[in-house]
């Protein structure tokens, strides 16, 4: 089940399309780029975070999905909390338990340990959906994605 807070911090963070990145470091560092922040965040500490946290383990969730996240809390309110979808043009070794290339990711940033916690297990759950990942792998408009979410929140 996808929550509707699940559904704001999305369409907060937007999709990205045909992502162009050869190794899991270039992914981070144009996902650090590209997602909308609030107020003076600062990027280079987001990337430092980003990479520092998948020097612990590896994102990747499996089935071709990875969730990368920095490993404390980057922002400060709760209606800054966000999450960047960015669909890869070539799937990317990110070190899967699987052994699966990773063709999307979901760029997690939160506000607080509750909030992290629901968007992790929502998201995990949702990736777990076969037609979830057939969705993902056609690249769908933000619209196509939110109404997905919505059914799967009611």
């Amino acid at each position: 089940m996808i929550s509707n807070s699940i559904i704001r911090m999305l369409e907060r963070g937007g999709i990205w399309y045909n992502v162009r990145a050869r190794t899991v470091d270039e992914a981070l560092s144009l996902m650090a780029r590209k997602i909308p922040l609030p107020g003076q965040s600062d990027r280079i500490a987001l990337l430092e975070a980003l990479r520092a946290r998948e020097s612990l383990v590896p994102t990747a969730v499996g089935y071709g999905i990875a969730m990368p996240h920095p490993r404390g809390l980057f922002l400060r309110d709760s209606d800054e909390a966000r999450i960047g979808l960015f669909l890869f043009e070539e799937p990317l070794d990110w070190s899967a338990a699987d052994g699966q290339a990773v063709f999307a990711a979901f760029l997690i940033l939160s506000t607080d340990p509750s909030i992290h916690l629901e968007a992790l297990s929502e998201l995990s759950r949702a990736c777990q959906d076969e037609g979830f990942r057939k969705l993902l792998l056609r690249w769908p408009d933000p619209a196509e994605l939110h109404a997905c979410f919505q059914s799967a929140a009611e």
